[in-house]
């Protein structure tokens, strides 16, 4: 079977044809940045372990390659992309940047598609195209992952749900009745718990629905400060802090307490981006009893949100 491919090349220059033993100042700069983009798209897929990175001479050539299912989802997000459709900051900062290197005017460059083993020619994509930028969030309610520290007061109600005191104001978190069973040994206890907040255009909170509870003040806390910093605007920074934290706990082979890290992410609200470095970091761990079924309740929010972008 042959292999996918996405192929870069740079053919030449002001100051003649390219070779990769010998590459101009502006050559290099841009040779650069194409394996580091690539890299990156690589580094952002869920099959990241099948794709390989490649350098030909010739021209210089950079290239990512992989079995066609694996390479699948790298031509979907850059179809996402070039539509204007993709929310996944790191795809779309990848093809901005190979974007910017095919409108140079310095270099002759080349890029192409090699699919089943027939070649598709994408150079007149990228470069015709509008300036790649991320698809904005432009939904009027949102949600907010709050992590609250209180005393567990009342369980029940018609529907189910907990009552936390929280300070001076009591706090009604919707749950399933299953929680409502786990919980009851918390009971007029301290209680720690996450929470999913939904919040109106208004600002104002119309529901709470429980996320999780936890036994130890010390991991709610070292998850309540993390998630709390979460900055829309500072992706590239959290999703460092998620490698971090998840590092540290498989370090520890602590998997059951990776998978309540995980379980924080199991919301159609996250990032697109968020989701997929979650399915990127516990891929190795696919096969394991406690991780299995939360990583296919992630996958599915995963497409599930990838396929309401494409139809916007």
């Amino acid at each position: 079977m042959f292999d996918d491919k996405i192929v870069i090349s740079i053919n030449g220059s002001s100051d003649g044809d390219t070779r990769l033993s010998a590459l101009t100042l502006a050559e290099a700069d841009a040779f650069i940045t194409l394996i580091s983009s690539l890299r990156d798209l690589c580094s952002n897929s869920p099959n990241n372990d099948e794709l390989k990175i490649e350098v030909k001479e010739g021209s210089a050539q950079a290239i990512l390659k992989g079995p066609p299912g694996s390479m699948a989802s790298i031509y979907m997000d850059f179809d996402e992309v070039l539509n204007g459709k993709s929310s996944d900051y790191s795809d779309v900062n990848s093809w901005k940047n190979i974007q910017d290197v095919m409108l140079s005017e310095e270099l002759a460059l080349n890029a192409i598609f090699v699919h089943n083993g027939f070649t598709h020619d994408i150079k007149d994509n990228i470069i015709n195209a509008k300036r790649f930028r991320r698809y904005g969030n432009r939904t009027r309610t949102y949600y907010k992952l709050e992590f609250f520290n209180g005393i567990l007061t009342t369980i029940g109600g018609k529907m189910p749900n907990i009552h936390v005191k929280v300070e001076d104001r009591e706090l009604v978190i919707d749950c399933s009745e299953l929680v409502a069973q786990k919980v009851k040994e918390y009971l007029y206890k301290d209680f720690y718990i996450a929470s999913w907040t939904k919040i109106n255009a208004k600002h104002e909170v119309r529901e709470r629905a429980y996320c999780q509870v936890y036994k130890d003040y010390s991991e709610f806390n070292k998850y309540r400060k993390f998630l709390t910093e979460y900055n829309h605007s500072n992706i590239d920074s959290f999703i460092d802090g998620m490698y971090d934290i998840s590092n540290e706990l498989l370090d520890g082979e602590d998997i059951r307490a990776f998978r309540r890290f995980m379980n924080l992410f199991i919301h159609g609200s996250w990032d697109l981006n968020v989701l997929k470095t979650m399915l990127v970091i516990s891929y190795p761990f696919r096969d394991r009893k406690e991780i299995k079924n939360i990583r296919h309740k992630l996958t599915l929010i995963y497409r599930s949100n990838k396929t309401k972008l494409s139809n916007h």
